[in-house]
């Protein structure tokens, strides 16, 4: 059973996805979080090399639960990580 849920964060009143450089990852799995991950990033990297203005940011809200976006205070090429709260 796929337990890993990637989608595209909700626009500013909940309604469909606005933001196509932002993606909510949730996995049950230990297992699942560095290929749930991967496969986000990779989906971003496109988008930024035709910015070539921002990195990437990974942030983990909790247990199982990150976003993934695009974010012009990370250096172009990188990928950097941090924990909210």
């Amino acid at each position: 059973m796929d337990t890993v849920t990637s989608e595209r964060e909700p626009g500013p009143t909940g309604g469909p996805a606005l933001d196509p450089t932002s993606f909510r990852v949730r996995v049950s799995r230990a297992d699942e979080v560095l290929p749930g991950l991967d496969a986000a990033v990779q989906s971003l990297i496109q988008t930024a090399m035709q910015e070539c203005s921002c990195g990437i940011r990974i942030t983990r809200h909790g247990p199982g639960d990150y976003t993934v976006a695009l974010d012009r205070s990370v250096r172009f090429g990188e990928t950097v990580t941090r924990i909210a709260g």
